[in-house]
């Protein structure tokens, strides 16, 4: 179960007041499906938000400030940076009820600016992870559309575990959005 928060990590604000919970209510729900088959994991995710490909990037991509707008991140950082290449560091700690997972995790992220986002893991406490993240223009906005594959280095349960992943990849998500929506209120004229 560790590995839901490592699988959307690439992808990952503590919300204070109301008028920033508000932000999101125009938004669409967003929509995360878990699969498990044997030990793999498969998240897919798809939401849209009303913000151009490069501000939904520009968030998506802050791995060095992530911490500050996803509640589960601790600490986010990227520790080099090739041309179309980063390798990101990521540990934090995903809780839902009693339950709690700490995630480390030191990934390759390539980068198609304003399209695509690709990941793999390099190092951390999955034996597999690798996902994709796609962006679309929309309308007066943004689809962003997320899979990811992963197996985890402990037993996941099928119901309980599956449920937890989708809980933790949908609030990521929310908190994403929640960031750029922000963002575009703060460029606003």
């Amino acid at each position: 179960m560790k590995s839901s928060c490592v699988v959307l990590s690439v992808l990952l604000l503590t919300l204070t007041g109301s008028a920033v919970a508000a932000i999101d209510d125009d938004e669409p729900p967003i929509q995360v499906q878990v699969k498990k088959s044997g030990a793999l994991i498969i998240v897919d995710a798809d939401f849209s938000v009303s913000v151009t490909p490069r501000l939904a990037w520009e968030v998506l991509t802050d791995f060095d400030h992530m911490a500050r707008f996803i509640s589960n991140v601790k600490y986010s950082a990227v520790t080099s940076r090739q041309q179309g290449k980063w390798q990101v560091a990521q540990k934090g700690v995903a809780a839902h009820g009693p339950l709690s997972f700490s995630f480390d995790s030191v990934r390759e992220v390539t980068l198609t600016p304003f399209e695509l986002i690709t990941t793999h893991l390099v190092t951390g406490n999955l034996k597999q992870l690798d996902g994709t993240t796609r962006l679309r223009s929309e309308g007066n906005g943004t689809r962003v559309v997320y899979h990811a594959e992963s197996i985890p280095d402990t037993f996941v349960p099928p119901l309980v575990g599956t449920a937890f992943i989708a809980s933790e990849s949908r609030h990521q998500f929310e908190e994403m959005r929640i960031e750029m929506l922000k963002r575009k209120t703060a460029v606003a004229p």
